[in-house]
């Protein structure tokens, strides 16, 4: 809502949203990347102390 009143007058919430969806893709995918491969996020701290 705080972009909706910064935005210029012709620009719609609708077009806020539509714009935002790419972006929580990508964050929902990167989520469920996480929890099928918890080595991704363990792994350079394993690597740093040497396990």
């Amino acid at each position: 809502f705080y972009l909706k009143g910064v935005a210029p007058p012709g620009v719609e919430i609708v077009d806020l949203y539509k714009a935002v969806v790419p972006f929580v893709a990508i964050i929902i995918l990167a989520c469920i990347l996480m929890s099928i491969f918890p080595s991704l996020i363990t792994g350079l701290p394993s690597m740093m102390v040497g396990y």
